[in-house]
């Protein structure tokens, strides 16, 4: 592992890169939204996600304007502010933004394509989160039916999905029982 040192002076070269390319290429060319993921990467490693989000949310904006909301790198971008605004807890943010992933996702490869089941267990802990139980076990039980179609019932992902599903049933019991 790199001393703390290193790293600070890999964060400083790269906020220096992305100073020259926008001088050259300007703030809005899609060679900035890669340096700003470059840096918005750098900082997530280093779990410095208040810095990071930032960068990947100045990223998205500049690749869906230039390149379309359905571009590989414009979804990788989407992709980096959401994990980043879930590790800062911000769930109002991240849950629009997720579903739209999924209809951009969905468009790609289809409605019950498999690598949609991660993108739906993400969206549902979000709606947990908010308090919108019944709609997480909805889009909990359609990325179950994804799974067990292409993997089986007995895959793990299968197996993951029902008991979360379960879990979150029996919390929503729980707290219906409970004296006001």
């Amino acid at each position: 592992m790199a001393a703390p040192g290193a790293w600070s002076g890999a964060v400083a070269m790269m906020r220096r890169r992305l100073v020259d390319v926008e001088g050259l290429l300007g703030p809005e060319h899609p060679e900035t939204a890669d340096c700003l993921t470059y840096l918005g990467s750098l900082l997530y490693d280093l779990g410095m996600f208040n810095q990071a989000e930032p960068c990947f949310r100045r990223a998205y904006a500049i690749q869906a304007e230039v390149l379309g909301v359905e571009h590989p790198r414009t979804r990788e971008s989407l992709d980096s502010l959401v994990g980043t605004l879930a590790e800062l807890d911000d769930v109002a943010s991240a849950e629009p933004m997720l579903w739209q992933e999924l209809a951009v996702a969905e468009k790609e490869v289809g409605p019950s394509h498999p690598d949609l089941h991660p993108l739906l267990v993400c969206l549902s802990e979000c709606l947990v989160v908010r308090g919108q139980v019944d709609e997480a076990v909805g889009v909990l039980e359609r990325a179950l039916a994804i799974v067990r179609a292409h993997e089986g019932d007995d895959s793990e992902d299968a197996i993951a999905t029902l008991q979360r599903i379960g879990v979150i049933r029996r919390e929503r019991s729980a707290r219906r029982e409970m004296p006001c």
